[in-house]
């Protein structure tokens, strides 16, 4: 073990790392699924359903992603906020189409909001933490949630 450390200065480095490369082949796949053309629901939807691929076929690398605490307490370094914030982009795209007249800032926090109400349900639905739901379901379910989110987010301006 300690060769590692050769590498990288600790353990967080070391996760940190391994979580760097499992956003970039998440982002990967994402930009791979970008839909140009299609409503902005169509193109969130289509999002949404490649996350739930990826998270259902690397649950291992996926689940690393949101369940490492760095020591202490200690914040994320910013380059792998950076990594991070790549994911939402994805998201903020489709939401400039349906919200035209949102800031930048509020932007980001609305594509935040709306990733995380689709990791939520992948995670609770891949986990089966509210009961036996095969993953047609929940492919299913997300795609209506998702699309609800949209509509109600191109009636608010």
């Amino acid at each position: 073990m300690g060769a590692v450390y050769t590498a990288f200065a600790d353990l967080d480095a070391l996760i940190l790392a391994v979580n760097a490369r499992t956003l970039d082949a998440l982002e990967a796949e994402l930009d791979a699924a970008a839909l140009p053309e299609g409503s902005p629901a169509e193109r969130i939807v289509a999002l949404a359903m490649v996350y739930l691929g990826y998270a259902a076929g690397h649950r291992a690398r996926w689940t690393a992603l949101f369940e490492h605490r760095m020591a202490g307490g200690q914040a994320a370094p910013d380059w792998y906020l950076a990594r991070q914030a790549g994911l939402f982009r994805h998201v903020e795209a489709p939401l400039a189409a349906l919200r035209p007249k949102l800031d930048a800032e509020d932007r980001v926090s609305m594509a935040r909001t709306v990733f995380s109400a689709v990791h939520g349900m992948v995670a609770l639905g891949l986990d089966q933490k509210l009961g036996p739901m095969p993953e047609a379901v929940l492919r299913r379910n997300l795609q209506v949630l998702v699309e609800a989110l949209a509509t109600g987010l191109r009636t608010r301006d």
